[in-house]
């Protein structure tokens, strides 16, 4: 096997030609499509910065809301917890009340009822009087008379 020159020179003159060919309508088209993709990597990577910054920022306005939440929902709790002692105190003091018209109710029927009880027992002692005066006396008694023997056994009884 010899290497003649002849062919070398050929092989060089065909790289050659198929450089220029190459270049002229291959090279311009390949560059072009890795600068666009090269743009294309550049600009995805800005838009993921970007959308990153964007991140950030949209989660600390997350937590800034969520602590103004917070906020608020101790506020509503604080004022429910007002609410509810206020209802118990009213509560309280509307049971106190009723309390104490009840033993006021009860101290009245108790009055009444011992009121009656004295015009009963006054009644009987005065129908007791009047038959005991008509058996000592023996005889009618007047209107005056039966009042004031009535009122001393009263007195006496202390009805």
């Amino acid at each position: 096997m010899s290497i003649h020159l002849s062919e070398v020179i050929a092989a060089v003159i065909n790289l050659v030609i198929f450089y220029f060919f190459m270049k002229k309508f291959f090279f311009k088209k390949l560059e072009a499509v890795i600068t666009e993709r090269n743009n294309m990597i550049r600009k995805s990577l800005d838009q993921a910065e970007a959308d990153k910054l964007e991140a950030a920022k949209t989660f600390e306005i997350a937590k800034i809301e969520a602590e103004k939440a917070k906020e608020t929902g101790k506020g509503i709790i604080k004022d429910f917890k007002t609410r509810a002692e206020n209802l118990y105190d009213e509560i309280v003091d509307e049971a106190r009340q009723e309390g104490k018209l009840i033993v006021k109710r009860a101290e009245m029927d108790a009055d009444r009822e011992l009121e009656n009880a004295r015009k009963e027992m006054r009644e009987e002692v005065v129908g007791l009087a009047t038959i005991l005066s008509k058996k000592v006396l023996g005889e009618e008694i007047t209107e005056e008379v039966h009042e004031r023997l009535v009122d001393e056994v009263i007195q006496k009884v202390g009805v």
